[in-house]
């Protein structure tokens, strides 16, 4: 959006903007490398709507953010 320095409220989601597909495709990465630790609990098997799912979905949406910007900041990208 090309507005008159009005751009500073989009950089937050420039990483994930910029690398649509890692990020993408790194949630589904993720459940398999819990899984193979043994940390597959994480995910239940259970959906509800309690504040502990919700804050679990906000944590994992989070850590998924910051590996995407680190990873963007070393240069990986991923194309099709």
């Amino acid at each position: 959006m090309d507005m008159k320095d009005k751009n500073a409220i989009y950089l937050f989601f420039k990483p994930i903007a910029s690398n649509p597909l890692l990020a993408y495709l790194l949630h589904v990465m993720f459940i398999y490398i819990f899984q193979l630790i043994g940390f597959a609990a994480f995910y239940g098997n259970e959906l509800g709507s309690s504040l502990i799912e919700i804050s679990r979905s906000i944590v994992y949406t989070v850590f998924i953010y910051l590996i995407t910007c680190i990873l963007t900041r070393f240069k990986v990208r991923l194309k099709l």
